[in-house]
């Protein structure tokens, strides 16, 4: 019998170290390959050809240099005047192994790695002082990237057999960008303490060392909160690694920030409000460019801006201009004083010419309310959620007539700004006049869903409508609009219904010429052309006899104004948004502090007066020279005579008075014939149903609709009565009434006789004639 052969047994030790073996062999190859591309054509380290900033330069429109920024806010200091306490609180945060490490810190990488391997990113920073120096003033890329790494660990290396410690710290803290267009300690010093970096407190010095991170996010300005725990953790820092005492953190931790703002806070480049929206748009981290501060502020970049340096000047001199605003008052202690934003575009591409975001510019990149103050629009919304939405999807038109009457959905009940009812009038009328009921009528006709849907389409983002009601047609939004985003929606309309996305930077280059990015207009047709004339048309009214009549200027312009009250009553907000064919702009006017209404002054605070005079002191220079163009009519327009208070064709019974003539959309010129004009008889004393008693009858024109209105509504007396005379009864004399009762039958009887034939006369004249519908393309 022959013998079975043993099987050896698998040996788990020995293959686990054999698998081991491979993977150490195959990653330290493809290491060792990656590490042999990064460094196959990288320059010689050169310490004499270090370059520690590049000033930026930004251009206009016309591509003319406007301004230089970013390099030249540095106060060189020699390290021996940095206090070391000053040195220690930016080791403690950025860098802890500084003073002992070769220019990369092992430990660092590997707790990096250890990081970006578990969440698969390459989000964790591990540069040392050094490392962060070379990527300062050396040009790498600085995209995150291994071979970057790579590169930057090897010129740190070699750095710091050139440099001391010293040298390098020295380097570092006069090049790294701090906020607020500061570069290096000295300068961060002026900006946010005005006092020499000698002169700065623990504190002071840990709020100043935690902005290297992001300059932005925790600049004590803008972001109190947020500087302040950035401040406070690197406080922390400094007390673990033994610099300061944990009971002295704990001292300064409970100390409030005190900003003492210096010179260099204060913007030093011209159309600060502008640039500083320029400047957060090509580091916005959500945002087309995506550029770092040190590329923006060092890089030495050729930006191509849209700006127009005339329309700017002439929306600061606006600005600038006490009378265009409600003067300051005293409320219990407290200084009112309010505050606006304004801003000019070119509707046809989304250009922004102009943009001032404040009457004073404080510190740069600070609050620019032109494009982060999100208000309630009041009456601005009105085109943009009932309007133009109920043109658009139901095929109404300037001439289609609301009752303007009182109206309750619910526990809404809005009302009108003059307080009055004006009974029924035509659209056209509503917007000239700026008719509260109108706008909210209009708006539960179309719907919350498809307004808000055509409102989104002109950039007017977060409608909800779970979060909001009919009071959107009156500006009650829940999150409110920036005058930038309703400038660019407005946009809208001056260009033929087509929606162009707001834009501030045409083309970036870097200091080599490469093109970083070069910008086309993000355009989208968000209404029919025939919308948007329409809507044109109205808001020309609404300027030449209506609610915007101060900011008329001497050429074809259509606009609307805004005004919101707040919780209290007082008038919050006011605005105005108008537009010719070529430009569009938009002022506000609010308080920092929405809990005061904005003074009256002299001629009252709403939308109709400070804005519309800054408006217009800002568009009548900045069109100073252009031509006079008029809005194009589109194809697809006709003119019709209808009925002014029934919308429909005139009628038999229709008064001179009531007939109008307005575009319409081809197709949704009415067929019908008013049928709401009635002949009926009336007291002629009263006006009322005549009783029995009545003395005198005459035979009046009136308005029949199937519901009543209450007596206070404007066009109540043109409205058909529903109530019998109270005047003449038997008690007031009437007993004589029987003895001649049957004389007044027969003369009434031939009185309608006459009449009847008095009106089929008329009927075959008017039938030869055909007055009531023509067409007018001109």
């Amino acid at each position: 019998m022959a013998k079975k052969k043993r099987r050896r047994k698998l040996n788990i030790a020995r293959l686990a170290l054999l698998i081991f073996a491979l993977l150490v062999v195959a990653t330290g190859g493809a290491a060792f390959a990656l590490i042999y591309a990064s460094v196959a054509d990288m320059p010689t380290f050169n310490p004499d050809a270090i370059n520690f900033a590049a000033a930026t330069e930004i251009y206009d429109e016309n591509d003319n240099l406007v301004t230089r920024i970013g390099a030249e806010n540095r106060i060189p200091v020699d390290i021996s005047e940095v206090p070391e306490m000053v040195q220690n609180a930016f080791i403690a945060i950025e860098d802890i192994r500084f003073r002992d490490h070769i220019g990369v810190d092992p430990y660092r990488i590997l707790g990096a790695a250890w990081s970006d391997i578990k969440t698969g990113s390459l989000d964790q920073g591990a540069s040392t002082i050094t490392q962060q120096l070379v990527n300062q003033s050396l040009d790498l890329k600085k995209e995150k990237s291994f071979k970057r790494k790579i590169r930057e660990a090897i010129y740190a290396i070699q750095m710091e057999r050139h440099f001391t410690k010293d040298e390098i710290l020295e380097g570092y803290l006069n090049v790294i960008y701090l906020g607020q267009g500061a570069h290096g300690i000295q300068a961060a010093s002026h900006a946010y303490f005005n006092k020499d970096v000698s002169e700065l407190t623990v504190d002071e010095a840990a709020l100043i060392a935690g902005l290297p991170q992001a300059p932005s996010a925790y600049d004590p300005f803008v972001n109190p909160e947020a500087a302040k725990e950035r401040r406070n953790i690197v406080l922390d820092q400094m007390a673990k690694y033994g610099y300061i005492a944990e009971s002295e953190a704990s001292q300064y931790k409970a100390k409030e920030i005190e900003l003492n703002a210096g010179e260099i806070s204060t913007a030093k480049y011209p159309y600060p409000y502008f640039m500083d929206y320029v400047i957060s748009e090509l580091t916005d981290e959500n945002g087309d460019y995506k550029l770092s501060e040190a590329d923006v502020f060092r890089g030495g970049m050729k930006i191509y801006t849209t700006l127009n340096p005339a329309m700017q000047q002439a929306a600061e001199t606006a600005m600038a201009n006490d009378n265009n605003f409600p003067p300051a008052y005293n409320a219990g202690g407290e200084v009112i004083e309010p505050n606006g934003a304004t801003v000019i575009l070119d509707p046809k591409n989304g250009h922004v010419k102009a943009l001032v975001g404040g009457r004073e510019h404080v510190s740069q990149r600070g609050w620019n309310r032109a494009t982060k103050e999100k208000r309630r629009p009041g009456s601005t919304i009105k085109p943009i959620i009932a309007y133009g939405p109920a043109i658009e999807y139901l095929g109404k038109g300037p001439a289609t007539v609301i009752d303007d009457i009182p109206f309750k959905q619910g526990s809404y009940q809005p009302k009108n700004d003059s307080g009055s009812f004006r009974g029924l009038v035509t659209m056209r009328q509503g917007l000239t006049s700026s008719i509260n009921i109108v706008a909210v009528k209009l708006l539960e006709d179309v719907g919350l869903n498809n307004s808000f849907a055509f409102a989104k389409k002109l950039g007017i983002e977060g409608l909800n409508p779970k979060n909001e009601g009919l009071s959107a047609a009156l500006g009650g939004l829940s999150t409110g609009v920036t005058p930038l985003q309703m400038a660019a929606a407005y946009g809208a309309f001056a260009n033929n219904g087509v929606y162009s996305e707001p834009m501030v930077i045409r083309k970036v280059e870097r200091l080599d010429g490469t093109i970083v990015a070069e910008t086309s207009p993000k355009q989208q047709r968000a209404m029919k052309e025939t919308t948007a004339f329409l809507i044109n048309d109205m808001l020309k009214d609404a300027v030449t006899k209506g609610t915007g009549t101060r900011a008329l200027i001497n050429r074809p312009m259509a606009g609307k104004t805004g005004t919101t009250d707040n919780s209290n009553g007082a008038t919050s907000d006011i605005w105005f948004a108008g537009y010719t064919p070529d430009l569009v702009a938009v002022a506000w006017i609010g308080n920092t502090n929405q809990n005061y209404g904005l003074a009256s002054g002299s001629l009252g605070a709403y939308g109709g007066t400070y804005t519309a005079l800054i408006w217009k002191e800002t568009m009548q220079a900045a069109t100073a020279g252009l031509p006079k163009n008029d809005f194009v009519k589109p194809s697809g327009l006709v003119r019709a005579t209808v009925d002014s208070k029934s919308g429909l064709l005139p009628g038999p019974h229709t008064p001179e008075d009531h007939m109008v003539n307005d575009y319409f959309v081809q197709g949704t010129v009415p067929t019908g014939t008013d049928n709401t004009h009635v002949l009926m008889e009336v007291c002629a004393t009263t006006g009322q149903l005549p009783s029995d008693y009545c003395p005198d009858r005459i035979m009046k024109t009136v308005v029949k609709l199937p519901y009543d209105v209450p007596e206070h509504v404007a066009d109540y007396g043109l409205r058909a009565p529903t109530k019998i005379c109270d005047v003449h009864t038997e008690e007031n004399g009437g007993s004589w009434l029987p003895d001649i009762l049957d004389s007044w039958d027969q003369q009434r009887d031939d009185h309608e006789d006459d009449n009847d034939d008095h009106e089929g006369k008329k009927k075959e004249k008017d039938s030869q004639k055909q007055p009531w519908l023509r067409t007018d393309e001109n």
